[in-house]
């Protein structure tokens, strides 16, 4: 990802965070890490997050925060809004993407790159 894109990502991120759904300030991830990690066990819930994440399926709350500081860990940046214990777990939680759903992986990867060309799918990539 180009240094622009990825500004882009962070101040679409912060400003969503910041203002919330409901015009709420809302701080920090708000989803439980330790548990999506228990749950990436489990191929069909894999699936449904990376759906989510890639804007290619239904979303859940937590696939709704996800998406919004994935990227910004994922590229190697920072979660301001984030403890260091959400930065860590999270950092976790793109290693098992990797290792364990590589497929998964690239497509999330590819919903944030600029490419041209089809993008990979979410469902069946576990």
């Amino acid at each position: 990802m180009t240094k622009t894109s990825v500004l882009c990502l962070l101040v679409v991120a912060l400003t969503v965070v910041a203002v919330g759904v409901n015009g709420q300030r809302k701080l920090g991830l708000n989803i439980n890490l330790r548990k999506l990690l228990q749950d990436m066990r489990n191929p069909r819930k894999v699936e449904l997050e990376v759906g989510c994440v890639t804007n290619q399926g239904p979303c859940t709350e937590r696939g709704v925060r996800l998406r919004q500081f994935l990227p910004l860990v994922g590229s190697g940046g920072r979660c301001i809004r984030c403890t260091p214990a959400e930065t860590r777990l999270l950092r976790q939680v793109i290693v098992v993407l990797q290792r364990r759903y590589p497929r998964c992986w690239g497509a999330v990867v590819a919903t944030y790159e600029k490419r041209r060309g089809p993008k990979p799918r979410a469902s069946g990539c576990a």
